[in-house]
């Protein structure tokens, strides 16, 4: 590892992280220079409302014993400046500031429309929390939380956001202070099993806006809104498809044999063993309430009502058969993703429903 240099740096901060859940540390934005805005990482909790502070009042600071990384180690930790128990900060003139604090540039995002993959974006609009999940997952060595099932919307559209590890408590925080509306930037485009969505990173901004309404009407089609259904009838089942879960990417590998021991999958290009645990059965099909849309429904999830459970050796024309008997199912529907999340008659959650 690179040594760091110890040097005093004359600055504006832009914006201060929430402290992240597993060692307090915090992200910080500072300009040090005339167009130079640095990343920093700091361990101190004591040094953050003054950071916040600064960042309110757009004063200038003098931040006194700062580590600086060498190029090798920007790369590795992401960070370009390093503050500690070491490091004082003290607000300036600004008089003494050889440099003025520059206003960055946002450009939004459009949301009737996908963002291309890779890269950084920023959006405006109303988070809705109404169906999130949080749950813990491995990140390398350590656990941290994810929030799932949240969405961003303006009066163009909507996106599924993952919130991750700091940002979930920031979020729910400024929910209880009945803000709803946000600005943020620097989120990643990823790419996941329903498709596109956008998640924070160690460089996301998450700015509050207090005084904006939510759009009165957002894009029909496009926001979370569910919908309770009563399926009279399923007209037709177009196919059951039979295959494993890939658990690289989540999509689905179509059986070849029944017999086969190893399974590739095309999306991703790997291989790995059959395993029973990972197989699945769908059915698409076509039910009168949602005209000609063509769903797929995980057939695992309604073994209690068709009567048996379907695995790869179960005869099609009898799942079929079954599947076209069921009537007045009452389910509630996430219109924007074609998702069944709630029948009643079976209490069972049909989280894998999507469009065809």
């Amino acid at each position: 590892m690179s040594k760091r240099k110890s040097e005093d740096v004359l600055a504006y901060v832009h914006s201060v992280s929430p402290q992240k859940q597993s060692n307090k540390s915090f992200n910080v934005r500072i300009q040090v220079e005339t167009e130079s805005i640095k990343k920093g990482v700091c361990f101190d909790r004591s040094l953050r409302q003054k950071l916040l502070t600064a960042k309110v009042s757009e004063d200038a600071v003098k931040i006194t014993s700062i580590l600086k990384n060498e190029e090798d180690d920007v790369k590795k930790y992401h960070a370009d400046y390093i503050l500690n128990s070491a490091t004082s900060v003290e607000t300036v003139d600004q008089i003494n500031v050889p440099f003025a604090r520059k206003i960055p540039e946002v450009e939004f995002i459009s949301l009737d429309k996908e963002p291309e993959l890779g890269g950084l974006v920023c959006v405006k609009g109303v988070l809705d929390l109404t169906h999130a999940v949080v749950k813990t997952v491995n990140f390398g060595s350590r656990k941290v939380d994810v929030m799932d099932q949240c969405y961003i919307y303006n009066e163009t559209g909507s996106i599924e956001i993952a919130l991750w590890d700091e940002w979930i408590t920031y979020v729910k925080e400024m929910k209880l202070q009945n803000v709803t509306h946000f600005i943020l930037s620097n989120l990643l485009v990823k790419e996941f099993d329903k498709g596109i969505r956008l998640a924070t990173c160690s460089d996301t901004v998450c700015q509050p806006v207090k005084d904006e309404l939510p759009p009165s009407q957002p894009s029909a089609g496009l926001v979370t809104v569910t919908k309770v259904f009563k399926l009279s009838e399923i007209n037709t089942v177009h196919e059951i498809q039979y295959g494993y879960i890939c658990t690289t990417c989540k999509k689905i590998i179509p059986v070849r044999s029944q017999d086969e021991k190893i399974v590739h999958c095309i999306a991703c290009k790997t291989y790995r063993k059959a395993q029973p645990e990972s197989q699945t059965c769908q059915a698409v099909i076509e039910a009168k309430e949602f005209g000609k849309d063509l769903l797929k429904i995980d057939l695992a999830l309604l073994n209690d009502l068709l009567g048996f459970p379907v695995t790869f050796k179960t005869d099609k024309n009898d799942v079929i058969a079954k599947i076209l008997d069921l009537a007045d199912i009452n389910v509630t529907v996430d219109e924007r993703l074609k998702v069944i999340v709630l029948v009643e008659k079976a209490k069972l959650s049909l989280s894998s429903l999507l469009p065809c």
